[in-house]
């Protein structure tokens, strides 16, 4: 799919890009947007300049919220997009990625990555009952494999609750005792790290990178929902009873204090963070369920499905925006395009950590 034309974006300038300079807005290194959908992009960064909303202040959930109830969920989504590229706290970190991304993981980061990293896959709900929506991880592991990187799947539960999950967790980063490793977490497993940073952050003291694909770290609107729908909601719990599973691995997941996790979380100085977060058009919905729930939860703002994209702007980390992937779409996730930004993207935090310990002898 062709980007739109340089000449077209060149009337759009972000600010404090990487070297502080001005420049262009433009799509982030190695990825494409259709012309149309480029435009709709332009056009709010501009709107954003009018109304005095310019990257370098804070985007607000009253907001994007006002913005999608004014001129739709759509322009909403375009307006979040174009406003990450342009803040001074994200487009360069966004850019550094992408274009780590795309150049791919040299040899010397392959030979580093491969003698001192472990990457530890946190898996998503139901991937054992639903592996065709990928959130068992199987696409990462497969990636980072053929590079000789070592990689596990923490064993967390497929219908398990919080608290089982965070047990399992952290007995799995005991077990590794110590050695370095990264996490990458898939949807629900991102909440299943969240309660690990709140009541046992020490257990994550060998994590140098979280990347958190999908993350539902503060809940879905979805299960709020079905919550208040009686007879929906007892036709699940039936469902989940039948089946032999604990209705709270959906309930806790709820948004706000109907759920587990409305709590906020310091990050330790040793991790960095990074949102791999999906950023639908309603076109881009790629099954009747995507398009239901994205549609339904459009008045609420952005969202790709089952999280709201203003959730994640509240969390510490970069945000790494997919344009053109809902929650559910696991054939647009491209897991070797983000293994090999993961790669360079460790290589670099463990160079700048060493050249310090080097210098001093």
């Amino acid at each position: 799919m062709p980007v739109f034309p340089a000449m077209m974006q060149s009337d759009v300038v972000l600010r404090e890009r990487g070297n502080g300079a001005a420049g262009p807005l433009r799509p982030p290194a190695g990825r494409s947007i259709p012309d149309d959908e480029w435009r709709l992009i332009l056009e709010e960064a501009r709107e954003q300049e009018v109304s005095r909303c310019p990257p370098d202040r804070g985007l607000t959930a009253e907001t994007i919220r006002g913005i999608a109830r004014r001129r739709g969920v759509d322009r909403a989504t375009a307006a979040v997009y174009a406003w990450l590229l342009g803040a001074p706290g994200q487009g360069p970190a966004i850019e550094a990625f992408f274009a780590g991304a795309a150049a791919g993981p040299s040899p010397d980061v392959i030979r580093a990555a491969a003698g001192r990293l472990t990457v530890l896959v946190v898996p998503g709900a139901f991937y054992e009952e639903h592996p065709e929506t990928g959130a068992g991880g199987e696409s990462m592991i497969r990636e980072l494999e053929s590079l000789r990187i070592r990689v596990h799947r923490v064993p967390t539960r497929s219908c398990g609750t919080l608290e089982q999950n965070t047990a399992i967790l952290r007995r799995a980063l005991r077990e590794h005792g110590g050695r370095e490793c990264a996490l990458v977490s898939l949807s629900r497993g991102g909440a299943e790290i969240k309660c690990v940073l709140r009541d046992d952050p020490g257990a994550l003291r060998s994590v140098s990178l979280w990347v958190s694909v999908g993350g539902i770290l503060a809940g879905s609107p979805l299960v709020n929902w079905v919550r208040t729908r009686r007879v929906i909601d007892w036709l699940n719990w039936s469902i989940f009873r039948w089946r032999g599973r604990d209705y709270r691995c959906f309930t806790e997941l709820a948004r706000g204090a109907a759920g587990s996790l409305a709590f906020d979380v310091g990050v330790p100085a040793h991790m960095e963070v990074v949102h791999v977060v999906g950023f639908p058009l309603r076109r881009h919905a790629t099954s009747r369920y995507a398009r239901s729930w994205h549609s339904r939860f459009a008045a609420e703002g952005p969202n790709d499905g089952v999280m709201l994209l203003e959730d994640v702007l509240g969390f510490p980390g970069t945000i790494l925006p997919l344009w053109g992937a809902d929650h559910y779409a696991s054939d647009r996730w491209d897991f070797r395009f983000l293994a090999a930004g993961i790669l360079r993207h460790w290589h670099g935090l463990d160079t700048a950590a060493r050249t310090p310990a080097a210098a001093n002898g």
